[in-house]
C-alpha cells in the first residue's frame, strides 16, 4: 500500500542504529504527513552536520571538520591521563559524566578475530606514539564489557606494560539503583570480584 519512494524511505531509515522497520515507518510517515518544512529542515540539518563535523587529527573524537576536538585544543586538561575508547560517542559519555579531566584517545573499534579486526585496524599505532611523546602517566582502558573489548583491553595492557604506564580497567558490576535479582550471572560475578571495604 505505500508508494515506492515512502518504501525506498522507510528502508533506508530502517538502517539507522535503534531503528526498526515500525519505527522507519513512523518517522517517514511523520516527515510525509508534517510536510515539506520538517523533511527539507532535517535533510539540510544531516547534510550541514556531515559537512562541518569530522575527527580529531589527535584523538579520533568528534571534532569541527579540519580542527582538534575541544578536549586536545583544551591546554588546562591532564595531559598525562589518557582513557581509551571504542568509538568517539563513548568519548562524550565520559565526558558528558564530568568525571574524567584527561585526554581521549579512540581506538575506532575493538579487536576481534572472529571478524578480522587486528590491531593494524584499529589506531593503537598513533595510541602508543601519543604516550611516549606526550609523557602519559596513566591509561584508563573503558572499552566495552564484552569478550571483544576484553581481549582489547589484555591486548593494550601488555603493549603498555613496557612503556611503564599506570593501566587501568573500568569497573563494572551492578548499576546504581539495580536490584540483585534482576541481575544476570555475568554481571553479578563482576560485581563480585570488583567488591570493596565498607
Amino acid at each position: 500500500m505505500l508508494p515506492e519512494a515512502l518504501k525506498k524511505l522507510v528502508h533506508e531509515l530502517s538502517k539507522l542504529p535503534g531503528v526498526g522497520p515500525r519505527g522507519a515507518e513512523r518517522i517517514a510517515l511523520h516527515l510525509i504527513t508534517d510536510g515539506r518544512p520538517s523533511a527539507g529542515t532535517l535533510a539540510q540539518a544531516v547534510e550541514t552536520a556531515l559537512e562541518e563535523v569530522g575527527f580529531c587529527g589527535v584523538c579520533g573524537a568528534l571534532a569541527k571538520a579540519g580542527e582538534d576536538c575541544e578536549v586536545c585544543a583544551n591546554p588546562t586538561r591532564d595531559k598525562a591521563r589518557m582513557c581509551i575508547v571504542e568509538k568517539p560517542l563513548d568519548a562524550v559519555a565520559v565526558e558528558r559524566s564530568g568525571v574524567f579531566d584527561g585526554v581521549y584517545h579512540v581506538l575506532g573499534g575493538v579487536l576481534s578475530p572472529i571478524e578480522g579486526v587486528t590491531p593494524d585496524d584499529l589506531r593503537i599505532p598513533e595510541l602508543l606514539m601519543r604516550i611516549r611523546e606526550n609523557g602519559v602517566t596513566e591509561v584508563i582502558v573503558a572499552t566495552n564489557p564484552s569478550a571483544e573489548g576484553d581481549v582489547t583491553a589484555s591486548y593494550l595492557a601488555a603493549e603498555l606494560r613496557p612503556l611503564g604506564v599506570r593501566a587501568t580497567r573500568l569497573a563494572r558490576g551492578l548499576p546504581s539503583g539495580g536490584q540483585v535479582d534482576y541481575a544476570d550471572s555475568d554481571t553479578l560475578e563482576m560485581a563480585m570480584a570488583n567488591r570493596f571495604e565498607l
